[in-house]
């Protein structure tokens, strides 16, 4: 994966190369956090819980320039390759919070709440930040964050959904059980 970046300056344009750096630290931070899951535990299960503990550490030391904000009110238990990819899930959906933080003196807040809704797990990731989706079609956005969370939850049978909200982005992963 890594020699697919080392060609990074090669012919390309400025915007090409900012583009193809901005690539390059989210897949590291991807790995870096599937890594640290599968470090920190052995087991082949783990309640949604403690996963999302260790996820808000990793977002937390990455992030120091938001007020991160992580509830669970539905604990169950799944298997560790699944709750890897409903952490690249979230964590390319915040992305998306990264990048449209509201502007001036406000701080970026980012809301992860895990709860059960309709007979599935459904995780809300919510953001104050500018990007406002109501007139796109954010399925097919150019975004690559969105187009990774749309790629990636099909591979849990998972659904990404946009929910109008009138300040900043609110989307659901609906999971199901």
């Amino acid at each position: 994966m890594q020699s697919l970046f080392d060609a990074e300056g090669v012919g390309c344009s400025p915007e090409v190369n900012t583009a193809l750096l901005a690539i390059k630290n989210r897949v590291s931070d991807l790995g870096q956090m599937h890594n640290e899951l599968t470090r920190r535990s052995n087991q082949s299960q783990l309640h949604m819980k403690e996963y999302m503990s260790m996820f808000e550490s990793f977002i937390n030391e990455k992030s120091n320039h938001a007020d991160l904000k992580f509830s669970v009110n539905h604990n169950p238990k799944l298997e560790v390759e699944k709750l890897a990819f409903i952490g690249l899930i979230v964590h390319e959906l915040m992305s998306s919070a990264f990048a449209h933080q509201p502007v001036g003196e406000e701080r970026l807040k980012v809301n992860v709440n895990v709860k059960q809704e309709a007979g599935k797990l459904a995780i809300d990731v919510k953001d104050n930040g500018l990007k406002n989706f109501s007139e796109i079609d954010f399925k097919n956005s150019p975004s690559l964050g969105l187009k990774l969370a749309m790629e990636l939850s099909k591979q849990i049978e998972a659904s990404v959904y946009y929910v109008h909200s009138k300040i900043g982005t609110h989307y659901q992963l609906q999971i199901p059980n």
